[in-house]
């Protein structure tokens, strides 16, 4: 059974519900398959790390905890059986291991303190988990990527995906996280495996947000658009994910001074249900107000300035953004 490649027919993160109904979807399809998978175990292990994963976005952690602990036992027994195989062993074992160490490392660091001082509750005499614990996870996980790069880099999608989580969990500040991030998208541009070349879509936003916080503009600016460069070139293509991409580069240009060019790009993005959009909007009118050539401009720019920001406050959900973040809208909603 190829689990890995079935996998990602049933899997949908988006949205609310999404973990939600990829669980539903993956024990459906293992209670349909439960004959096929008593013969290979692996299979329903690398099965499981995803279930565990959706558990976790759904912030099921005991439960996500205890069925990450399955295929950890799963894992250790199929590579005990077949120490001597090193199909296996370098194989459907590595590579499950992998993502067993990924699902793990992102349960911890998704449920505790990156510091490590927050230990799981009611999980049954399980001993605590630290989120230091996700950060070797991480390493380990790429670790073991690395070995398998020998193999025409089949492994690369998950050594990308562990670079990744380690810019999000091991680092000091935004530098030592661009450091990671810019680890990742080097691997990305050398990979000729498409799962790994579609990561680079996410890896330039973040890369882009970490430059842009660092105050390098121009090198953020240069990122997010390559950036909107993937996500066009995307498999699946995204049209949610392109107007992020767009979204980011006309902040960096309102963070530039270009206010036209950023106000041209955000009129271009969907308003519907785009509150980022609507505060972008405000923002950027009651700059533009400033600039206007006579009174009548200033109350034009002005009420539009209001109007997003009215949008804006009625759609952020509590406790979404900052205080301050909300009090500009409110000062220029009045």
């Amino acid at each position: 059974m190829d689990s890995e490649a079935i996998l990602p027919t049933l899997i949908k993160w988006d949205g609310e519900t999404g973990p939600k109904k990829t669980e539903e979807r993956l024990r459906e399809y293992l209670k349909d398959n439960d004959e096929e998978f008593a013969e290979a175990p692996l299979a329903r292990a690398e099965f499981l790390t995803q279930i565990a994963r959706a558990q976790g976005l759904q912030g099921n952690f005991a439960d996500a905890h205890l069925t990450i602990k399955a295929v950890k036992e799963a894992v250790e027994k199929a590579e005990t059986e077949h120490s001597d195989d090193y199909d296996v062993i370098l194989g459907d074992a590595r590579r499950v291991r992998v993502r067993y160490l990924l699902e793990y490392g992102r349960l911890i660091n998704s449920a505790g303190n990156p510091k490590g001082e927050y230990s799981y509750e009611n999980l049954k005499n399980e001993l605590y988990c630290f989120a230091t614990e996700s950060i070797s996870s991480f390493r380990t996980a790429s670790q073991l990527c690395r070995l398998g790069l020998m193999d025409h880099d089949i492994l690369s999608p998950y050594l990308v995906d562990a670079l990744h989580m380690l810019a999000i969990v091991d680092k000091e500040d935004a530098v030592s996280s661009a450091n990671w991030t810019a680890k990742a998208i080097q691997i990305c541009e050398k990979s000729q495996n498409p799962k790994t070349k579609n990561w680079l879509g996410s890896l330039l936003n973040n890369h882009g947000w970490d430059l842009f916080s660092m105050g390098d503009y121009d090198a953020a600016l240069e990122a997010f658009k390559k950036a909107v460069d993937e996500r066009k070139k995307a498999k699946p293509f995204n049209k949610v994910t392109l107007n992020i991409a767009h979204w980011a580069v006309a902040r960096c240009l309102r963070a530039m001074g270009d206010i036209d060019a950023a106000l041209e790009i955000q009129l271009s993005l969907p308003e519907a249900n785009a509150v980022y959009v609507c505060e972008e909007r405000a923002i950027l009118y009651s700059l533009l107000s400033s600039k206007a050539k006579d009174q009548v401009e200033v109350d034009e720019k002005l009420g539009l300035a209001k109007e997003f920001a009215l949008k804006a406050l009625s759609m952020f959900k509590e406790n979404e953004v900052s205080e301050e973040r909300l009090q500009v809208l409110r000062e220029l909603s009045v």
